[in-house]
């Protein structure tokens, strides 16, 4: 009790100068990887005060950081750091995981995306397009409704009769890259058009090519397919993965198959969505099961801050979990350089949870555990913490002062609401196929800007409030990220 209390003591202080210079950034250097080499050694209890105030300002007063924060940290005895590498997704991961989403039922193929291009999708769409052609009084929107049943109509002399003719290939494959091939070719031979826009053979050749040797290399395979869920519903699945596993995931989501029809129409209003009425643990329980169907056993559900609430969903996150240690789901507030290095996102799953089941799944970067490196590494002190952030922080959000509208804003305000101490996967040096997770102490708030009065009279200018303010809050924003090991700052959107 003792400790909290003169840490409290030591962080509730006035107005902190400004710092002189910041903090390295990662570069990975040889102090962490010291740190973790070291022989692993029982560590005493990470202690930290349940909330921290302090105050910053700039020289000038036009920038001022105010922390009134909680502090959450994982509550685990000990804080490892692992090798880890980007997941495969082999064909048999894929049948475990179809049959988790869909069962028994079959994969129909798609052939254009979501949608399905046959006849009796287009008869709908036709008609639909004459119905409005007959009330268009105006001579453009007459041309553009005459291209749009032109279009179509040449359309149908090509597609499949029903919406559930072809079976889905249920091994990975470039059928994607195939599809895309068909509708550039069909698209340039019809209308001229690369990707719907107009083009010149050059752009379409380059276009071509692209496709046709990303299809040789089999850079990105993937299976996809609709399935007939029965009562005029449908699902689209897609399970997909790139030649270095960083761009592996899936997609299943339920929807009303007419819904799709309006949405190829253009403009027509979606089926409303009932409320949900299952509970909370019930529905995170069906979120877990499916999760093991399909052999996940390693993500757990986070808080998220999804900006809104649903009332026709549950809605959840999960995300790796290693010794009780989430990885924080966290973005940052801002890039400051240019990377060096492949990107990859960090892992997570989006769950949305209704009354009759999973209604939205998300998958991105799975991964998989290479090594322990150290079990229980050695973390710098929560007051040393606090001096790298108070030394950082103005330098750190000063980097964010570049919207076009900042020569109205006289004064930046950033509120730090939550620190928590969680775990990320940085890039680890020298290699482009491993990465480390390691423990890392992430800041959440929001920021307030201050406009001047003539702003108001600027085109198109953001609404303020009655003070001529505006609140910026983007959710699970990150807006610094230190490394618990050595103390260094790492950028979110680099990875290191």
């Amino acid at each position: 009790v003792l400790a909290v209390l003169m840490l409290v003591s030591c962080f509730t202080t006035a107005c902190q100068p400004t710092p002189e210079k910041g903090i390295v950034r990662n570069k990975q250097d040889s102090n962490m990887m010291k740190i973790i080499n070291q022989t692993q050694q029982p560590m005493p209890e990470y202690t930290t005060p349940e909330r921290v105030e302090n105050h910053i300002v700039s020289p000038k007063n036009d920038v001022a950081i105010t922390l009134n924060a909680a502090i959450e940290t994982a509550g685990a005895g000990n804080y490892p750091v692992y090798t880890i590498k980007p997941r495969d997704i082999t064909d048999k991961d894929a049948a475990a995981i179809l049959h988790a989403l869909i069962g028994d039922k079959p994969l129909w193929a798609t052939n254009s995306g979501i949608e399905v291009i046959s006849k009796d999708f287009l008869d709908k769409v036709i008609i639909s397009f004459k119905q409005q052609l007959a009330k268009a009084t105006d001579a453009a929107s007459q041309a553009e409704l005459k291209r749009l049943i032109d279009f179509n109509e040449k359309r149908y002399a090509r597609a499949q009769d029903t919406r559930y003719e072809a079976p889905a290939i249920t091994k990975f494959s470039s059928v994607k890259g195939k599809r895309f091939l068909a509708e550039l070719e069909n698209e340039w031979s019809e209308y001229g058009e690369v990707y719907a826009q107009k083009a010149t053979k050059e752009d379409y050749t380059k276009a071509k090519n692209g496709i046709l040797k990303e299809i040789a290399e089999g850079t990105n395979l993937s299976i996809e397919g609709i399935v007939d869920l029965g009562s005029g519903e449908e699902a689209y699945v897609e399970i997909y993965k790139s030649d270095s596993n960083k761009n592996n995931g899936v997609n299943y989501s339920r929807y009303i198959a007419m819904d799709e029809i309006q949405r190829g129409i253009g403009g027509r209003p979606f089926s409303p969505k009932p409320d949900v009425t299952i509970s909370g643990e019930k529905a995170l329980k069906i979120a877990e099961d499916m999760l093991k169907n399909m052999g996940i056993d390693y993500m757990k559900p986070v808080k998220v801050d999804y900006g809104y609430e649903s009332k026709d969903a549950h809605l959840f996150t999960f995300v790796r979990s290693i010794k009780s240690i989430p990885l924080t789901f966290a973005v940052s507030k801002d890039a400051t350089g240019d990377s060096y290095r492949e990107g990859w996102q960090q892992e997570y799953i989006y769950i949305e949870v209704d009354d009759k089941g999973v209604r939205d799944l998300d998958w991105r970067s799975p991964t998989e555990l290479v090594k322990e490196l150290n079990g229980d590494v050695t973390l710098i002190g929560f007051n040393d913490i606090i001096s790298i952030f108070n030394q950082q922080a103005l330098i750190n959000v000063a980097y964010n002062a570049n919207d076009a509208d900042a020569k109205y804003i006289t004064k930046r305000e950033f509120f730090i609401d939550k620190i928590t101490l969680g775990s990320m996967i940085v890039a680890k040096q020298n290699t482009q196929s491993e990465y480390l997770i390691i423990p890392v102490w992430d800041f959440f708030g929001y920021e307030v800007d201050t406009y001047s009065s003539e702003y108001q009279a600027v085109p198109g200018h953001y609404v303020l409030d009655g003070n001529n303010q505006r609140k910026l809050k983007m959710q699970n924003q990150s807006y610094l990220t230190i490394n618990a090991i050595d103390g260094t700052i790492i950028d979110r959107d680099l990875g290191y």
